[in-house]
């Protein structure tokens, strides 16, 4: 399944564009000889080797110098990826180079709205551009076209984005999470699919028919998955939300409420796991289809 952009929110933030994404700890392959193999980690356009012996960057971060535009990127259009260069313009068209970086990827419309929890574009990176959880695609996953720029896509089978145990993703009164998704199959527990998950606390998935269904770990219903009966289909993108007050869940779909349920309380923790991804959950094998 593709997922574009998502979002999630506390307190009255309101609907906060938010997918959650830590760094992967993940080490350099080496090929027999001792050298680097041409992997690219974090999917930046730079292999290790290069990024390590070449341009001094981090191959775990795609961004390294933090400036919002990838390392690739930046070496391919002759910027210095170690240093913060976005509002220069170096080609003196009057556009800055990060404006130059996101029409090229089409993301001029995405950028993160203002007082967000974390949001994740999914256009090219893994980085959260509320905030600082940023991430790196896991075991494969990618990008492809989204419905706006760019979405990730996972393969079905152990894609995710992982994310770590951030405490600025802890919610305690009021959520609300939101994602483009376009699923092209069904998920890889008999049809069961994470779009996203912290574990013991909330998630929102997709059933073997389709249907969302969410789980809060709150006083009542508890942690327990609940059907929203709506049917998100293939092959076509759905703009999904659901959110909580305190008082009751509400869904919506494309913008049009489709599922009220009561619930009350605070959202607690019921997992000693902790794990935020996208696309999978840390307890188990529940990866979207690409």
């Amino acid at each position: 399944m593709k997922t574009a952009s998502a979002t999630t929110a506390k307190c009255s933030a309101g609907l906060i564009p938010v997918f959650l994404l830590a760094l992967l700890a993940a080490g350099v392959n080496f090929t027999a000889s001792g050298q680097p193999s041409p992997t690219d980690t974090d999917a930046d356009g730079l292999s290790d080797h290069d990024e390590q012996f070449v341009w001094s960057t981090d191959p775990l971060d795609p961004d390294t110098d933090g400036d919002g535009i990838w390392d690739g990127w930046e070496v391919s259009h002759g910027l210095n990826p170690r240093a913060n260069d976005a509002n220069e313009d170096r080609d003196l068209d009057g556009l800055t180079n990060l404006q130059e970086y996101r029409r090229s990827l089409g993301s001029d419309c995405i950028d993160a709205p203002p007082g967000l929890l974390a949001y994740w574009a999914a256009n090219g990176t893994a980085r959260d551009s509320a905030g600082a959880n940023h991430g790196i695609p896991t075991n494969g996953a990618a990008f492809a076209a989204g419905k706006v720029g760019q979405a990730f896509r996972f393969d079905g089978t152990n894609d995710c984005i992982q994310v770590g145990p951030n405490a600025a993703l802890v919610v305690s009164t009021q959520i609300s999470i939101g994602v483009w998704i376009l699923p092209t199959g069904p998920g890889s527990d008999n049809g069961w699919g994470i779009i996203v998950n912290k574990e013991g606390e909330y998630e929102v998935l997709r059933g073997p028919d389709g249907t969302i269904w969410w789980a809060l770990a709150v006083a009542t219903p508890h942690w327990s998955s609940i059907s929203t009966d709506f049917v998100a289909p293939e092959n076509q993108w759905t703009h999904v939300v659901v959110s909580y007050d305190g008082v009751a869940v509400r869904t919506y779909a494309n913008g049009v409420i489709v599922h009220s349920g009561n619930a009350s309380g605070g959202i607690g923790d019921v997992s000693s796991l902790n794990d935020f991804q996208i696309g999978g959950r840390r307890s188990g094998p529940q990866f979207f289809a690409a």
